[in-house]
């Protein structure tokens, strides 16, 4: 036993002042009723010896000053032998005598002591400064009142008088959890107003055990802290709950679980907690499968190099991969204690974890409604590190793991197939509900019907909108991009053959530097594709295999054609034009479909509509919104307004966009922006073999006719193309479908949105199709109007 007084919460007395006294008086009275009680003659006896002895020391009852504590070490000792059995074993329980209702500690076992204290006599800091102020003082209020209510008013609340303290281990990454309980038996209380006051104790709040902060300033105005004197002494009761409050923080991990959230890290820890061995390194695995075949990545999340190790000892993560697919055909508990037994094997995943430094081992299989969901793996540079007692000690977590991965099985499926239905189909929310409805309705009729079939997916009367976004002149951009690589190519190639010769003449050298000549020279503007295929089979049967074997032969012209094969290859300057057109197309696509994603993604809210983008060299996109397609809510014709007026502004936002990306492409680009109106309502259908939407009847079908004609269309008698970089086209038949839209761009116009240049043009006529008119407006590229995101360069600049 040990008498030093010691403050284990730093500041927890002085934020809340209350008169108090450290006084033996209260256990004195307790002993003294306890001889007179007493019948059993062991225990009189017992408290009787105590009485005695404790009554012959001076000064017991008046209060103790802390700096003159060692002068009571006697009486403590009493109180200790009264409290504790004397078989108790006094190195392994945490036990102290406190001021009341306080954390100053002034007498107490050695194991207390030595936990609370560092090696040169001082609390541990990381002891000191757990909790922050306002913790502290609703802490110590809730003890004060708590115990003065029950004193006073006998009035006993089920308030949690007890406190939690994590405490991290100083030379390790390990955390303990001590629950700090007070013991008030052995205080008394004594009210210096006039009179009592009544207190609703019914309209106090007490959530979850504990005084909310408005109960507490009402006790306090009510019953005022200066009227209190509390004297005696506190009894606190360290007690360990590590491994209980560590399957509380991960059942507390899953119940506030999002979906995709991921929460490996905060679960190791509290299992890494939870077993209690330092050192150890720990992975939770799920057992995440694509078309039946795992998609585990081993290899992050270790603590360890894994794929350094594999490169340094020639082990391919397929190997690993191939182990974790056997593991799951057959799952068992695989412990190895001593990893030296393992070394010399070959071929061998354990030799693999050996060469790391692993010295010890576990893989533990999490198994839910008889189907593996997932594993945990242990891992230490110790031997015996990891045994059967650190396995044992999982075992309280495992049912939550089981639920933690198998739900993390469902959101990763989930995931899959929200993907494919954003990106690969055409099943979106707005209509999913038919596809629902359709595939229930099949379910119903093939359990009784045999001859079951899909019903058509319809929606009638829809208002259509179409819109094109255009690479200006990409056709053609391949073309030059074609034709510079191939010229690129040729002249490498006959460089290399002029060096080749002079290591080792061969006539076929010269034979073939005459076709590369020639084939140069026929590279021009007219350039076809029955040219480009010639080239192609020249490298492909002709150079290649000469390469091969003058490499082998001639070990001097090792580095020159290695260089030559550098730069030929796809990410070598002989597709240095072709790369920069694709990456340009890619960068400008990418940065069109994500912004009408995201304008979509507003729109949606005002009413639901069909919304489907076709990639190609550009971006297309059809509308189709109506009332059949959301009969849940009623459809006004204001909503397609909107949507028209949306479709005009997005074409100028697009437009402004891909001006802002150009500086940044390593292919200058343009766009060109088309919208085609119709302004009556036509009726589209689900086509089950091609998974996308099409329309109905003969009437309808010419919407879609026009559409696919008008991309390239001219101006009547002219070569002019209706599509123009920074302008706006839009194609249509009647004057009366322009009506609403002429009235758009007169709004923009005046928004500074679009240039003050509208024009009216004749279209020439296509195959099938006549009739057709066009308007065609410039973008204010320099625009600040509010219709254009403000952000534009740095949403341009993200690609």
């Amino acid at each position: 036993m040990k008498t030093k007084v010691i403050e284990i919460v730093s500041g927890f007395t002085h934020d809340v002042q209350v008169n108090t006294a450290l006084s033996l008086k209260p256990f004195l009275k307790y002993i003294d009723e306890q001889v007179t009680k007493t019948s059993d003659n062991i225990k009189a006896g017992f408290f009787k010896y105590i009485a005695e002895r404790i009554h012959r020391l001076p000064d017991l009852d008046k209060p103790i000053d802390l700096e003159e504590i060692d002068k009571y070490i006697e009486p403590f000792e009493y109180i200790y032998l009264t409290l504790l059995p004397p078989a108790i074993d006094e190195t392994k329980i945490f036990w102290a005598l406190a001021v009341p209702l306080s954390p100053v500690m002034f007498y107490g076992t050695n194991a207390f002591y030595d936990f609370i204290l560092n090696d040169a006599g001082a609390v541990r800091g990381i002891i000191k400064q757990q909790d922050n102020h306002e913790e502290k003082e609703q802490q110590r209020l809730s003890l004060i009142y708590s115990f003065a209510l029950r004193y006073l008013y006998n009035y006993q609340l089920p308030i949690n008088n007890e406190i939690i303290q994590i405490v991290p281990e100083e030379k390790t990454e390990l955390k303990k959890a001590f629950k700090i309980q007070f013991d008030t038996r052995y205080l008394e209380l004594k009210y210096n107003g006039e009179k009592l006051p009544d207190i609703p104790l019914n309209d106090l709040h007490i959530p979850n055990n504990t005084f909310d902060k408005e109960a507490l300033n009402k006790l306090q105005e009510i019953l005022p802290l200066k009227d209190l004197y509390i004297e005696g002494f506190s009894i606190v009761n360290f007690t360990d709950i590590t491994a209980s409050q560590a399957i509380e923080n991960i059942k507390n991990i899953i119940v506030n679980l999002q979906p995709q959230q991921m929460v490996y890290d905060e679960v190791i820890e509290s299992l890494k907690n939870l077993i209690g061995v330092p050192g150890v390194y720990m992975r939770i695995v799920p057992m995440l499968k694509v078309n039946d075949k795992l998609v585990v990545n081993s290899f992050e999340n270790l603590n360890f190099k894994i794929k350094e190790v594999c490169s340094k000892y020639n082990i391919g993560e397929q190997f690993y991969m191939h182990e974790m697919e056997e593991f799951s055909k057959n799952p068992r508990l695989l412990l190895k204690k001593d990893m030296d037994k393992y070394a010399d094997k070959k071929n061998n995943i354990y030799q693999m974890f050996y060469k790391m430094g692993i010295m010890s081992m576990a893989v533990v299989p999490i198994i839910y409604q008889k189907k593996l969901v997932g594993i945990i793996e242990m891992f230490s540079k110790t031997k015996n590190a990891i045994n059967e007692t650190t396995i044992t000690a999982l075992e309280p977590a495992i049912p939550l793991l089981e639920q933690l991965l198998q739900t993390n099985i469902d959101d990763f499926e989930i995931m899959l197939d929200d993907i494919i239905k954003d990106k690969f189909t055409s099943l979106q929310s707005s209509v999913e509900w038919k596809f629902n409805e359709a595939a229930w309705h099949y379910l119903e009729n093939k359990r009784n019907n045999k001859q079951a079939y899909m019903e058509p997916i319809l929606f009638h009367e829809v208002y259509p909108l179409y819109g094109a976004v255009d690479i200006r002149n990409s056709t053609v951009e391949r073309n030059i991009a074609l034709q510079n690589d191939l010229k690129t190519q040729l002249n490498l190639l006959i460089k290399l053959l002029s060096k080749l010769d002079i290591i080792h003449h061969l006539d076929l050298i010269d034979e073939m530097k005459f076709k590369a000549n020639e084939f140069l020279d026929n590279i021009t503007q007219n350039f076809s594709g029955d040219e480009e295929y010639g080239i192609d089979r020249f490298f492909q049967e002709e150079i290649i295999s000469f390469l091969v074997h003058f490499q082998q032969t001639y070990p001097k012209s090792h580095d020159l054609i290695s260089d030559y094969y550098l730069s030929s290859n796809p990410k070598g300057i002989g597709f240095a034009n072709r790369n920069a057109l694709e990456n340009s197309l890619q960068t400008i696509n990418t940065a069109i479909s994500n912004l009408l994603d995201q304008m979509n993604a507003e729109l949606q809210n005002a009413y639901p509509f069909f919304f489907e983008k076709f990639r190609s060299d550009g971006v297309e996109y059809d509308i189709y919104i109506g009332q059949s397609i959301t009969p849940n809510k009623e459809f006004h014709p204001m909503y397609l307004k909107n949507l028209r007026l949306w479709q005009i502004t997005s074409m100028a936002i697009i437009a402004k966009l891909s001006h802002s990306l150009m500086a940044q492409l390593p292919k200058p680009l343009q766009t060109t922006q088309l919208i085609f109106i119709h302004t009556n309502p036509i009726d589209i259908s689900f086509r089950y073999d091609e998974r996308h939407f099409d329309v109905e009847g003969a009437y309808n079908i010419r919407y879609e006719i026009v559409k696919k004609r008008i991309d390239k269309v001219h101006l009547k008698n002219s070569s002019e193309r209706l599509t123009q970089p920074d302008k706006i086209a839009f194609v249509y038949f009647q004057p009366k479908d322009i009506e609403d839209y002429l009235s758009y761009i007169n709004y923009l116009q005046k928004q500074d949105i679009l240039n003050d240049d509208l024009e009216f043009l004749e279209l020439e006529e296509l195959q099938g199709v006549s009739g057709l008119k066009a308007l065609r407006v410039g973008v204010n590229l320099h625009a600040s109007g509010e219709l254009l995101p403000k952000d534009i360069n740095a949403f341009a600049s993200a690609f």
